[in-house]
């Protein structure tokens, strides 16, 4: 029979929260019936303050990369995403019985259960995960993941067996809440991403682990020191590292049950599609999916001064006939007396290059590869297996006998762009 709780503690101390079935999807009901949907819990804006700049000139707006939306979370249902502006989150109902457990681990307060539960918003308060666990119908665990506590909703206050509706997040709405101050960024006209990599990995807190020796291809040039010259959000900062190298941002479990960041190329999720433990759903190269152009849109410069002046350049990928992907980019092309520079012409060419076969290369993926559900081995590569855009898992009772419903969402057949690629400000302007 599928289930899934939460744990809290460690060593002897673990104690284990049961998730109370939602029959008939009564509580769904009530939770839909409550709020309006703007209000729903995960619905609001919680990204409006972190947003990145619009590169706007002329008709030239290039807005922020964005992953494809999340469906809404229903109750006892958990989504698992890539990217990392983008986090996990699941609604879970617990009983009155075992609340004030939960909420006094992941906010370390004393709180008796009785009345309504204290508001989470004091300074003090800590922020400790609870282990969110999945087991299928063989009893063999699909899924782990380390969770931290949104304020719960009571659901009826006038009963004895009280439910809660408890919110609960993973890491990366932490990160997406931590900001790195614009002094740890260090980004120069000569900063390579590398550097900024580098920079990014140190200033960030201990629950956010990646490997920072990543290679990126020179012909991405430089990340644009205007950008970071601003404090910014953990998660936006290494999104647009991703974004801006060909690159994506998956999580995966380092064997320990810890989540760790993986800063992913197409060629490794294309490797991991082909692993034996993986199944892949949907076709490869589906027609119709893949742009028939890159255009690139940058700056001009006369004789060292910048007067805004856009221009764009567009490579053909070929056999391939859906709509170009238009990528702006801070690069400057440098002329001077109305003649072209030939080194700034040649990293306008090798910048277009790598742009084009880095799109050509994701979307040349499975449109669907997803893990199939069986024991730790393989929830290591949940997310990273491919081109999956996320993880639903719901353990349903409907039928008043658990089960495991796992879905599988790919990415969009569309590629987000790299933005602020080849930045080099401040190299040709006036003191």
């Amino acid at each position: 029979m599928s289930n899934f709780w939460l744990e809290i503690g460690t060593g002897s101390q673990v104690s284990k929260i049961p998730i109370t079935m939602d029959h008939e999807g009564q509580i769904d009901d009530y939770l839909k019936n409550r709020f309006r949907p703007e209000e729903m819990p995960f619905q609001h804006a919680v990204l409006d303050d972190y947003a990145m700049p619009e590169i706007a000139a002329e008709v030239v707006v290039n807005n922020p990369p964005r992953e494809t939306e999340l469906p809404r979370v229903g109750i006892n249902e958990f989504i698992f995403p890539t990217g990392m502006t983008r986090f996990s989150r699941g609604l879970f109902l617990i009983d009155k019985t075992h609340i004030a457990d939960l909420v006094n681990h992941c906010w370390g307060i004393n709180w008796d259960g009785t009345g309504q539960i204290p508001d989470d918003s004091a300074a003090n308060r800590t922020e400790d995960p609870a282990r969110f666990y999945t087991t299928d119908d063989l009893e063999a665990e699909v899924f782990v993941q380390r969770l931290y506590l949104l304020p719960p909703i009571q659901v009826d206050s006038s009963s004895d067996n009280e439910l809660f509706i408890v919110p609960m997040v993973d890491f990366r709405w932490l990160a997406l809440h931590f900001t790195i101050n614009s002094t740890e960024f260090d980004v120069g006209s000569a900063t390579t991403w590398q550097d900024l990599l580098n920079s990014i990995y140190q200033a960030t807190p201990a629950y956010i682990e990646f490997d920072p020796s990543v290679n990126v291809s020179a012909d991405y040039l430089q990340p644009d020191p205007g950008y970071f010259a601003a404090s910014r959000s953990a998660a936006y900062a290494i999104d647009h590292f991703a974004n801006s190298t060909g690159n994506r941002i998956v999580v995966i479990m380092d064997g320990a049950g810890d989540e760790k960041i993986k800063i992913q190329s197409f060629g490794e999720a294309a490797n991991k599609a082909v692993l034996p433990e993986t199944a892949i759903f949907g076709k490869m190269n589906a027609s119709g999916t893949k742009p028939g152009a890159v255009r690139l849109s940058y700056r001009l410069l006369f004789d060292h001064a910048d007067n805004e002046t856009w221009w764009s350049a567009k490579a053909t990928l070929n056999n391939h006939d859906g709509p170009e992907v238009h990528v702006v980019s801070t690069f400057y092309e440098e002329y001077y007396s109305e003649v072209i520079d030939p080194s700034s012409e040649q990293s306008r060419t090798d910048l277009l290059t790598v742009i084009s076969q880095n799109t050509q290369g994701w979307l040349s993926g499975p449109n669907y590869a997803v893990t199939v559900p069986g024991g730790l081995d393989v929830a290591v590569f949940l997310e990273s297996s491919g081109f999956t855009d996320y993880t639903l898992i719901k353990v349903d009772c409907s039928a008043a006998i658990p089960q495991l419903v796992t879905t599988y969402q790919s990415r969009k057949p569309n590629f987000y762009s790299p933005v602020n690629l080849s930045q080099q400000p401040g190299l040709y302007r006036h003191p």
